[in-house]
Protein backbone atom coordinates (compact mmCIF):
# COMPACT_ATOMS: atom_id res chain seq x y z
CA UNK A 1 0.00 0.00 0.00
CA UNK A 2 3.01 2.27 0.48
CA UNK A 3 3.23 2.56 -3.31
CA UNK A 4 -0.42 4.69 -3.39
CA UNK A 5 0.85 8.04 -1.91
CA UNK A 6 3.38 7.87 -4.83
CA UNK A 7 0.95 6.68 -7.68
CA UNK A 8 -1.57 9.21 -6.81
CA UNK A 9 1.59 11.98 -6.75
CA UNK A 10 2.36 11.19 -10.42
CA UNK A 11 -1.23 11.49 -11.37
CA UNK A 12 -1.99 14.71 -9.92
CA UNK A 13 1.17 16.14 -11.93
CA UNK A 14 -0.52 14.79 -15.03
CA UNK A 15 0.93 11.69 -15.79
CA UNK A 16 -1.56 8.95 -16.94
CA UNK A 17 -0.99 6.47 -14.07
CA UNK A 18 -3.40 3.39 -13.40
CA UNK A 19 -2.48 0.00 -11.43
CA UNK A 20 -4.56 -2.72 -10.49
CA UNK A 21 -5.52 -4.80 -7.20
CA UNK A 22 -7.39 -7.98 -6.24
CA UNK A 23 -10.16 -7.43 -4.03
CA UNK A 24 -9.05 -10.14 -1.52
CA UNK A 25 -6.99 -9.96 1.03
CA UNK A 26 -5.37 -13.30 0.10
CA UNK A 27 -3.45 -14.32 -3.27
CA UNK A 28 -2.81 -18.26 -4.89
CA UNK A 29 0.13 -20.13 -6.52
CA UNK A 30 2.15 -23.07 -6.93
CA UNK A 31 3.87 -23.97 -3.41
CA UNK A 32 6.94 -24.60 -5.83
CA UNK A 33 7.04 -21.20 -7.19
CA UNK A 34 10.14 -19.70 -7.26
CA UNK A 35 8.32 -16.86 -4.99
CA UNK A 36 9.45 -19.22 -2.16
CA UNK A 37 12.87 -20.00 -3.18
CA UNK A 38 13.87 -17.83 0.23
CA UNK A 39 11.88 -19.68 2.34
CA UNK A 40 14.53 -20.94 4.68
CA UNK A 41 15.54 -17.49 5.28
CA UNK A 42 11.71 -16.81 6.42
CA UNK A 43 11.23 -15.97 10.31
CA UNK A 44 8.35 -18.46 11.96
CA UNK A 45 5.72 -15.78 11.33
CA UNK A 46 5.84 -15.67 8.01
CA UNK A 47 4.71 -19.41 7.86
CA UNK A 48 1.36 -19.15 8.92
CA UNK A 49 -0.43 -17.00 6.28
CA UNK A 50 0.10 -19.41 4.20
CA UNK A 51 -2.31 -22.25 3.79
CA UNK A 52 -2.76 -25.39 1.59
CA UNK A 53 -5.77 -25.01 -0.71
CA UNK A 54 -5.95 -29.36 -0.60
CA UNK A 55 -6.28 -29.61 2.94
CA UNK A 56 -7.16 -26.03 4.26
CA UNK A 57 -4.21 -26.39 6.59
CA UNK A 58 -2.20 -22.97 8.14
CA UNK A 59 1.54 -23.98 7.48
CA UNK A 60 4.66 -23.70 9.83
CA UNK A 61 8.64 -24.20 8.78
CA UNK A 62 8.00 -28.29 8.63
CA UNK A 63 4.82 -28.32 7.04
CA UNK A 64 5.93 -25.99 4.54
CA UNK A 65 9.06 -28.12 3.39
CA UNK A 66 6.93 -31.05 3.42
CA UNK A 67 4.04 -29.23 1.10
CA UNK A 68 7.35 -27.89 -1.03
CA UNK A 69 8.60 -30.93 -2.14
CA UNK A 70 5.67 -32.19 -2.43
CA UNK A 71 3.72 -29.22 -4.40
CA UNK A 72 0.68 -27.90 -5.06
CA UNK A 73 -1.35 -24.17 -4.34
CA UNK A 74 -1.18 -22.73 -1.33
CA UNK A 75 -2.96 -19.34 -0.67
CA UNK A 76 -1.35 -16.53 1.28
CA UNK A 77 -2.69 -14.49 3.30
CA UNK A 78 -0.77 -11.51 2.85
CA UNK A 79 -3.05 -8.08 3.30
CA UNK A 80 -5.45 -6.87 5.66
CA UNK A 81 -9.46 -6.15 4.58
CA UNK A 82 -8.65 -2.54 5.12
CA UNK A 83 -5.70 -2.68 2.91
CA UNK A 84 -7.75 -4.11 0.22
CA UNK A 85 -10.40 -1.78 0.54
CA UNK A 86 -8.16 1.16 0.39
CA UNK A 87 -6.88 -0.24 -3.05
CA UNK A 88 -10.42 -1.41 -4.66
CA UNK A 89 -11.71 2.19 -4.04
CA UNK A 90 -8.63 4.05 -5.22
CA UNK A 91 -9.99 5.42 -8.38
CA UNK A 92 -6.58 4.65 -10.38
CA UNK A 93 -7.39 1.02 -9.12
CA UNK A 94 -8.76 -1.60 -11.98
CA UNK A 95 -9.76 -4.67 -10.51
CA UNK A 96 -7.49 -7.77 -11.41
CA UNK A 97 -7.20 -11.62 -10.98
CA UNK A 98 -5.30 -14.55 -11.41
CA UNK A 99 -7.24 -16.96 -9.90
CA UNK A 100 -7.03 -20.49 -11.13
CA UNK A 101 -8.76 -23.82 -10.63
CA UNK A 102 -6.93 -27.14 -9.65
CA UNK A 103 -8.30 -30.94 -9.22
CA UNK A 104 -11.77 -28.90 -8.83
CA UNK A 105 -10.65 -26.71 -6.35
CA UNK A 106 -10.20 -22.87 -6.35
CA UNK A 107 -9.54 -19.53 -4.59
CA UNK A 108 -12.70 -17.67 -4.38
CA UNK A 109 -11.18 -14.96 -7.02
CA UNK A 110 -10.87 -17.41 -9.64
CA UNK A 111 -15.00 -16.72 -9.88
CA UNK A 112 -16.04 -13.96 -7.77
CA UNK A 113 -13.25 -10.82 -8.81
CA UNK A 114 -14.81 -8.34 -10.73
CA UNK A 115 -18.26 -8.19 -9.04
CA UNK A 116 -16.95 -8.44 -5.59
CA UNK A 117 -14.42 -5.34 -6.50
CA UNK A 118 -17.54 -3.54 -8.35
CA UNK A 119 -19.03 -3.75 -4.80
CA UNK A 120 -16.66 -3.00 -2.81
CA UNK A 121 -15.96 0.21 -4.42
CA UNK A 122 -19.80 1.20 -4.94
CA UNK A 123 -19.60 0.67 -1.18
CA UNK A 124 -16.84 2.97 0.19
CA UNK A 125 -17.16 5.76 -2.72
CA UNK A 126 -21.65 5.70 -1.87
CA UNK A 127 -21.69 5.41 -5.46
Amino acid sequence: MSSYPRLRMHKGSGQDVTTEAYPYSAGMTRIESALFDDWENWGEQQFGIHQLVSTGERLTRETFAQARAAGGTVIIHSRTEEMTRTAVASPITMIASDGFIEDGRGHPRTSGSYSKGFLASTRVRKV
